[in-house]
């Protein structure tokens, strides 16, 4: 993804509160992450595997912004939360602390 796209999706999701920064840390806020866990709710409950975090994470923004955002921006948006929450997610199986994804590891992978 672009930059300047990475940059405005970062900017969208600080602005709307579903996204903070801990120094050079990124963290969903407490809001997302209950946005994420409804959406995930209804998607078992819908039959989705869950073995893509895209879908559950894209239901979530949906709610969240609504109308309010094209689909280029929302699936801007996913690309920056997705190793965000993949980080917050994976040490939770493994019963450690999280991995902070540092500010670069977005920009790079956006």
């Amino acid at each position: 993804m672009p930059e300047g796209r990475t940059e405005r999706a970062l900017a969208d999701l600080l602005s709307r509160g579903l996204l903070r920064q801990e120094g050079t840390v990124w963290r969903t806020t407490p809001r997302m992450q209950a946005a994420i866990a409804r959406a995930a709710a209804r998607l078992v409950r819908a039959g989705d595997e869950g073995d893509d975090l895209r879908v559950p994470l894209a239901s979530a923004l949906l709610e969240q912004v609504g109308l309010d955002a094209s689909a280029d921006a929302i699936t801007d948006m996913v690309r920056v939360l997705l190793p965000i929450q993949a980080a917050e997610l994976e040490p939770r199986v493994r019963g450690a602390k999280p991995d902070p994804v540092e500010r670069e590891d977005v920009e790079e992978r956006g």
